[in-house]
């Protein structure tokens, strides 16, 4: 009897540990999906739905699964409590599958119409956060779906005893591919502050194209004065300036260098881009 039970709960939580951990994994990437896109609930209702309708035919299978019977033995009965069977109808198991694969293609299609936006005031060779996710989106749908692709036909031509082996790779690779697309988002989102500063600190008398520097949110507010600058200069959160030329000189005052930007849209000779360490901040005039 003690088998029988052990059978019992690992066939069943299995299942259902399979289901819940694809389906949170896809809840992480609607939601940022979702984020990326600018909130467009059209994107964000679709994922959604397939979330839970997924979801819901996992669950389904899940509970019904174990009442399907064992082949008997003459005189022997393996299984009397019919638990430790997992045989699911195969138009549940295809339906399941496609659903995934709707899912992958919903979203695979909103990254891609984001990314092939517009979009203004980049720094060249700097990557950017729907850069990263554009890469990442790319690899994750790729390898999901062809698992999901892989699983559907050898549902339909494979031995029962393999047929599972693809979703069983797709089960593992959910969670692996979610988690990656996270921790190159949160370095995609610190890597402008980063590698801004190291370009123009690498590359003297560098000229760029006129655009715009939005300063990272790290940049803390009112920063002290910096000596060797004019009184009142300070550093501001959020600030924006137009650029058209730059060059650099080395700082007498510390290690770095200070950015020379001549001003493009603003009167104040003061606009000073100053690149110490490997952050950026814009220098001007404040209150005394």
């Amino acid at each position: 009897m003690a088998p029988l039970v052990l059978c019992q709960r690992t066939k069943w939580l299995g299942l259902f540990h399979s289901t819940t951990s694809i389906v949170l994994a896809k809840v992480t990437i609607a939601l940022r999906v979702y984020a990326v896109t600018e909130r467009n609930k059209w994107f964000g209702g679709a994922l959604s739905s397939l979330i839970v309708i997924q979801f819901s035919i996992g669950i389904y299978m899940t509970v019904t699964s174990a009442l399907a019977p064992l082949e008997q033995l003459p005189n022997i009965n393996l299984d009397p409590f019919k638990v430790c069977t997992t045989a699911w109808n195969q138009l549940q198991e295809l339906f399941f599958l496609n659903v995934g694969i709707a899912f992958e293609v919903v979203a695979f299609t909103a990254i891609f119409f984001t990314a092939r936006k517009p979009r203004h005031g980049r720094y060249p060779g700097i990557p950017s956060l729907l850069d990263a996710i554009w890469r990442d989106a790319t690899e994750y749908f790729l390898l999901i779906t062809l698992c999901d692709v892989l699983s559907d036909a050898f549902i339909i031509f494979a031995p029962r005893s393999i047929s599972g082996l693809p979703g069983l790779a797709s089960t593992m690779l959910v969670p692996l591919m979610a988690s990656r697309l996270m921790l190159s988002l949160k370095k995609a989102a610190l890597e402008p502050a980063r590698m801004g500063a190291a370009s123009i600190m690498d590359n003297p008398g560098l000229s760029v194209m006129t655009r715009s520097i939005q300063f990272s949110s790290r940049v803390p507010r009112g920063f002290p004065d910096i000596p060797g600058t004019p009184a009142g200069t300070r550093v501001y959160e959020g600030d924006v300036l137009e650029l058209s030329a730059v060059s650099r000189t080395p700082r007498k005052d510390g290690p770095g260098y200070q950015v020379d930007i001549p001003p493009v849209s603003r009167s104040s000779s003061d606009d000073l881009l100053v690149a110490r360490g490997l952050s950026e901040r814009q220098r001007r005039p404040g209150p005394t």
